[in-house]
């Protein structure tokens, strides 16, 4: 719930995109970015790296997981 979380969130339509915010006591130290044809792990604290992941049903998994946590998240205006 930081400030640049709220303007993203805030400015959304503008950039025809759907964002939600995660509840407070969330803390995440890596990024996790799903394509179609990789999943990235991306560590934000030191020592930063990444894993690249191009197997089919672990992005698949990757795919349905964020579904699930994106439909429990409820909206919020």
């Amino acid at each position: 719930e930081s400030e640049e979380a709220q303007n993203l969130k805030k400015f959304s339509r503008n950039y025809n995109f759907t964002a939600k915010i995660l509840p407070k006591e969330t803390n995440l130290s890596t990024n996790l970015v799903v394509t179609p044809e990789k999943v990235v792990i991306h560590q934000l604290m030191s020592p930063i790296m990444a894993i690249v992941i191009e197997n089919r049903s672990v992005i698949k998994m990757h795919q349905e997981m964020f579904e699930v946590m994106w439909k429990a998240i409820p909206d919020q205006e």
